[in-house]
């Protein structure tokens, strides 16, 4: 039932309000996180993807910003007979 309400979206709708999204749009690319981090100075974020060739995680983005009050690790896990499906999955992650 625990992870049933994780999954939930309606659950994170009073959260909106929170955080700062000015000038970010979704879904966000990869390479614009530093600017939600900049909006949201309490809060700081890793992501990581499961490589399918090394069969291994790799490093996306990993935040300067180890100090912060609230971490946000986000694992894509997306294994595909097709090659490279983690670059258009991880470029675009909000």
């Amino acid at each position: 039932m625990l992870l049933y309400n994780l999954i939930i979206i309606t659950h994170y709708i009073p959260h909106k309000e929170t955080l700062n999204l000015q000038r970010l749009s979704f879904p966000m690319h990869t390479k614009l996180i530093h600017h939600f981090e900049q909006n949201n100075p309490s809060i700081s974020i890793n992501i990581l993807y499961a490589d399918e060739d090394t069969r291994n995680f790799s490093i996306e983005y990993v935040s300067p910003h180890r100090n912060r009050t609230h971490h946000i690790n986000i694992l894509i896990c997306c294994y595909h007979p097709t090659a490279n499906v983690h670059q258009s999955t991880t470029s675009q992650i909000f």
